[in-house]
């Protein structure tokens, strides 16, 4: 896929997690896909977003704060989702609080892993909290 059909997709893929919600308001897996969206919306730089936006077409828009409110809401749907708590983390860092991005770092590491994506998530988690 073209960075242009990317940057349109990207107002779908939020469109359609948006009509899911309103269908489950609690789904964790909907909740965590809505923050993983937020989270690399706001991670592109005012530079890329600029060059798209001339280039290409208009970025949408989102926040960390946005993230982090959907990953505390798939937190609280289900709370030993091992791949949220370290979204959370990520998150957490983003925003510069070091203190809740290593609380959340040291709760996925405390959660079990029961298959290896959560084995890695461990890893990854492990790996966050000794660069904080």
């Amino acid at each position: 896929m073209g960075t242009k059909e990317k940057i349109l997709s990207a107002h779908k893929v939020k469109e359609y997690a948006l009509r899911a919600i309103a269908v489950q308001p609690d789904d964790a897996s909907t909740l965590h896909v809505l923050g993983r969206w937020c989270f690399s919306v706001a991670d592109v730089s005012w530079i890329e977003k600029r060059l798209a936006a001339t280039l290409i077409a208009s970025l949408p828009e989102s926040s960390f704060d946005e993230a982090l409110s959907f990953f505390m809401r798939a937190h609280k749907s289900k709370e030993h989702f091992k791949s949220n708590a370290l979204w959370i983390g990520h998150t957490y860092t983003k925003l510069k609080n070091k203190a809740n991005a290593r609380k959340w770092y040291r709760i996925a590491i405390e959660m079990p892993s029961m298959c290896e994506l959560d084995h890695q998530v461990t890893a990854e988690a492990r790996e966050c909290l000794s660069r904080l």
